[in-house]
């Protein structure tokens, strides 16, 4: 009998997960085995995939490192068990949790080739604002809404997207769940950052206080842990790229976030 690869995100309970991880045969170790190795008899594991017994929100962590989980499938497990919890705020919690995080790893992302059809800014935030309710795919509409675009300059990204498949030719609201991330897109365009850090100057006196979120802190640390904060900065890009994917209501606006780590000082190790 052939078994599809398992897939995390394809599963809307806990015991649809555990089901479909053990039939993925590759390496996987019996259920005897794995009970062992997270402290409990088999046929607890067996009445946990059964739906016979629950599976206790202390023991996701211990499973998921059993399971060989990376972080985001462990963390939709957790959000799977939560789904049952007694409490409705863990329920909703979770089941939002759930929604963008399958949202998210089940979009495609943009390829390199068609990276350049994000060039300049205000490409990208036509594809945000296709999502949003009342679009329309109308250069003057699209300049109307976009600070410093022009309807020529709306009517050749709207050609330019089209022709890279990122828009539909019909018409229509935007088509495609691509995740288009700041940082994704700045790997090949390095304009995308200078028009960041242009937009956020012009925003502090041209956007009311009320709209807009300021936050900027200097902080000392070991030269060797910036690949770390990198990192951190990555998975909160990420994170809220997620929250903003499973909000409910309808979309109405396209705003832009911009994190910025720089040195402003020179190590103080080196002689000066």
């Amino acid at each position: 009998m052939a078994f599809m690869p398992f897939d995390p995100y394809a599963h809307d309970d806990h015991r649809s997960f555990l089901d479909a991880w053990f039939a993925d045969r590759r390496g996987r170790p019996s259920q005897a085995v794995f009970a062992e190795r997270v402290g409990v008899s088999a046929s607890t594991v067996s009445y946990v995939k059964r739906g016979k017994r629950e599976l206790n929100p202390s023991w996701v962590a211990g499973w998921a490192k059993a399971m060989e989980l990376d972080d985001d499938a462990a963390h939709y497990l957790a959000a799977l068990v939560d789904l049952e919890s007694p409490s409705l705020a863990r329920r909703v919690a979770a089941r939002a949790t759930m929604r963008a995080m399958q949202h998210f790893h089940r979009s495609a992302p943009i390829d390199a080739g068609r990276l350049v059809a994000l060039d300049p800014w205000y490409h990208a935030a036509i594809l945000e604002l296709a999502t949003c309710m009342g679009f329309r795919e109308d250069a003057a509409w699209i300049a109307s809404r976009l600070s410093g675009v022009t309807r020529e300059e709306a009517e050749t990204a709207l050609r330019t997207l089209r022709e890279a498949e990122l828009l539909p030719s019909t018409g229509a609201a935007l088509a495609t769940s691509q995740n288009v991330s700041p940082g994704q897109v700045a790997v090949t365009l390095r304009e995308w950052y200078l028009t960041a850090l242009d937009h956020s100057a012009a925003a502090l006196t041209t956007v009311p206080a009320g709209e807009r979120r300021f936050s900027s802190v200097m902080m000392a640390i070991p030269s060797e842990a910036l690949p770390e904060v990198a990192r951190r900065m990555e998975e909160m890009e990420r994170g809220l790229l997620e929250l903003c994917a499973g909000l409910n209501g309808e979309r109405d606006r396209v705003y832009q976030l911009s994190m910025v780590l720089i040195p402003v000082s020179a190590p103080t190790s080196e002689p000066g």
